[in-house]
């Protein structure tokens, strides 16, 4: 929740589903793909005359197999006193206050302390037996505890009774919606202040002949697959034919963020948004354009302030009905593929885990809500079970959905949704928590606040000298090198200029500078190319401390807008590669030339590309130098006309200066390359051309001749090449 409202956190699971009993065991055998559904016609002998003969239905055995055994979970006479899905909510209050570690003892915390669970139907078995009963011995045969094992806030007060919790206490049942509708009411009172901790979901026990032949007579039950209950249930699959009803339960610990932070808790995620609406259109049937559970997600992302394409995946309501998965994936597509969306569905990541436990009803969205929980804590997709061809058509459905397997997939925003009978929908988005955003964002908060009052003033000077200073930088540098251009220039003319038979200098890349003896032993480890990228990395921590600076500014404020924690990373580490990249690839390319063993003696080559790396950097830094100190003019005393106008579009267009600049130095370097060859063989026929030609009567090449001329051991004679100097700090040496 955000705005003023204070944030909540989920810091318990509890779970009791076809799969298992217990979130662990559930959600293993879910990520793994098995399933949970059965044929149900030996449980009475009321379903075989039934057309839907499968279920999802809660395994018997021990607690640490994964089963279920009342006793392990109930006090003694709670069996009697409880409907079964009020036990099943017991059950799944007790992991999951268990899991958040939160037992409270004193007055404060039990008063600080509510339940909000609720049940589609309840207790249908309670209702038909008693009337049953009723019918056939009259009102003695009625148990005065049918009435409170018939009520569905009974959950709620059971589990408040058993722990002693004095906060809230309350109850949805909304169908289908029921258990999202429990969570996102829980986590609002949270946000509003009139609880510290809620125990919060939905429970359902309903797998009961009169209701499965009721969803028969709607058509809503898948009929075709008795003799294959596993197969039954198959969201988004264009064989889909209705859903696979199921029981169980789902209850998560919702805790204000503080709270759970001061006390040490382990928070498994955020709830950042909470999404209602209405379909107004049928008692059963949904729109076929989706638009209200558009609306819920809608809603759910712009009360979390979170984009649509910042959404990595839907764990959908999806019950393998024909109509309600295609308005369903209508309405995702139409949100997530729309503006601020994904750019195309394949990016669109969804899946339905109702192929794994059937159609749990008013438990369905707090087992989801849990599904999805576990999603974002392991980075994992639960799969779509039974997806084999999606459709239909096909061409409507194209996002992932996941088929049949578990997907890796780094999950750090995913929506809930749950939709029910009489056109009731509802989403809830949660963020993975990241305290190191967190701590970020409260310290430039804190600083920003500090500040505010003078934050303006801060700005403008604040970019003046940013913008002063690295103009400054950028423009020295442009004519620092316009001084080593000039002098590789002139050293490549006197060589062009001379002989080719006369010795070349050789070309030495180290100075005797300042900054040379400093990182002289540094610039001896660099001798090949790759090793100009670290050496860049160290310079950009040193240099671009106050950009770093910044990005932290841009990250913490990010962070608070629900963007992506991961996708936060990226900024100073896509800022840091890119400023290397940049900044080392003229020097990388530089020591390719000096280390190249077919160019290693080759002084002419050097200095050539060198003169077009060095003349590329000059033009771009006196380019970008300008640019920022023309427009710290215009900014800082409001120039006008059309040259500041010019200079105003050119500050707000550094993207496409960027992209000129990196693209200059491709195409300087593939047309110096191209030019090179050309240019070398007139080069060295010009110097070939220079060569003094021979007199005969000053060297016979048939007989060696000695000193004085005469016939005999030859001694040899050169003629001592012109020196090159070196200059340095201790002198000039002759080499």
């Amino acid at each position: 929740m955000q705005n003023a409202m204070r944030r909540v956190v989920i810091t318990g699971l509890g779970a009791v589903t076809p799969l298992a009993v217990g979130v662990r065991p559930t959600w293993k055998r879910l990520i793994d793909g098995h399933c949970g559904i059965v044929n149900i016609k030996d449980r009475d002998p009321k379903f075989a005359s039934l057309p839907s003969q499968v279920a999802g239905v809660i395994p018997p055995g021990l607690r640490v197999d994964g089963g279920w055994h009342s006793k392990e979970w109930l006090q003694p006479g709670d069996d009697r006193k409880m409907a079964l899905f009020a036990q099943y909510a017991m059950a799944s209050a007790e992991e999951a206050l268990q899991d958040a570690n939160w037992l409270p003892q004193s007055e404060e915390d039990l008063e600080a302390t509510g339940v909000y669970i609720g049940s589609g139907i309840g207790s249908l078995d309670d209702a038909y037996n008693t009337a049953v009963e009723f019918e056939k011995g009259g009102y003695k045969k009625v148990s005065p505890l049918f009435v409170p094992r018939l009520l569905i806030n009974l959950a709620a007060g059971h589990i408040s009774m058993r722990y002693g919790f004095k906060g809230p206490n309350h109850a949805a049942t909304t169908a289908c919606t029921t258990g999202v509708h429990a969570i996102g009411d829980a986590a609002r009172m949270i946000a509003f202040g009139d609880a510290d901790v809620m125990v919060a979901g939905g429970a359902e026990s309903c797998i009961h002949p009169l209701a499965v032949a009721g969803f028969a007579r709607a058509r809503s039950l898948a009929t075709g697959w008795n003799d294959n209950p596993q197969k039954a249930s198959r969201p988004f699959d264009r064989s889909r034919a209705g859903f696979v009803i199921g029981e169980g339960a789902g209850a998560v610990v919702l805790e204000e963020l503080e709270h759970a932070k001061a006390r040490g808790a382990s928070i498994y995620a955020e709830v950042r948004g909470y999404g209602l609406s209405s379909d107004a259109h049928h008692m059963t049937a949904p729109r076929e354009d989706g638009q209200g559970p558009y609306l819920a997600m809608k809603r759910a992302l712009k009360q979390a302030g979170i984009k649509p394409g910042s959404v990595d995946y839907v764990n959908a309501h999806a019950t393998s009905t024909v109509l309600g998965d295609a308005a369903e994936n209508r309405a995702i597509k139409t949100l997530l593929l729309g503006d601020d969306g994904h750019m195309n569905a394949g990016q669109v990541n969804i899946s339905s885990t109702k192929g794994a436990v059937g159609h749990l009803l008013g438990a369905a969205g707090a087992a989801e809500t849990i599904f999805t929980v576990l999603a974002l804590q392991n980075n994992i997709l639960p799969p779509t079970l039974n997806l084999d061809q999606a459709g239909d058509p096909a061409a409507d459905f194209d996002c992932n959905y996941v088929p049949n397997t578990a997907q890796d997939c780094n999950v750090q925003v995913a929506l809930s949704n749950s939709f029910g009978f009489g056109g009731t929908n509802a989403s809830i988005c949660l963020t993975k928590y990241q305290n190191i955003v967190v701590i970020t964002s409260i310290v430039v908060a804190s600083t920003a606040a500090a500040v505010s009052s003078r934050f303006g003033a801060f700005s403008r000077v604040g970019g003046i000298i940013g913008s002063s200073v690295s103009a400054t930088f950028l423009i020295v540098l442009g004519i620092m090198n316009v001084f080593i251009l000039y002098k590789l220039i002139k050293q490549l003319r006197e060589i062009i200029n001379s002989p080719a038979d006369s010795p070349e200098p050789e070309f030495q890349i180290e100075g005797g500078g300042c900054l040379f003896r400093v990182l002289k032993r540094m610039f001896k480890l660099i001798d090949r190319p790759w090793k100009m990228y670290p050496l860049g990395v160290m310079f950009g921590l040193g240099f671009d401390t106050s950009s770093e600076i910044a990005l932290l500014g841009i990250s913490a404020i990010s962070a608070s807008q629900g963007t992506s924690f991961w996708l936060i990373l990226l900024f100073p580490v896509l800022f840091t590669a890119g400023m290397c990249l940049l900044d080392t690839t003229d020097g990388a390319l530089m020591m390719a030339l000096y280390t190249s063993t077919r160019l290693a003696k080759d002084t002419i080559a050097v200095l050539y590309y060198q003169a077009v790396l060095t003349g590329v950097t000059v033009m771009v830094a006196v380019v970008i130098g300008v640019i920022q100190f023309l427009g710290m003019l215009q900014g800082a005393a409001n120039l006008e006309g059309g040259f500041w106008d010019g200079v105003e579009v050119a500050s707000d267009n550094y993207d496409i200066i960027g992209g000129a600049i990196c693209g200059s130095f491709v195409v300087f370097g593939i047309l110096s390359a191209i030019l090179y060859r050309p240019w070398r063989k007139h080069v060295d026929a010009k110097r070939n051309a220079l060569i003094r030609p021979y007199d005969g009567d000053e060297f016979d090449m048939t007989e060696p001749r000695n000193a004085e001329g005469t016939h005999g051991e030859p001694e040899l004679i050169q003629e001592a090449p012109e020196p090159f100097v070196r200059s340095d700090r201790k002198g000039d040496h002759v080499v």
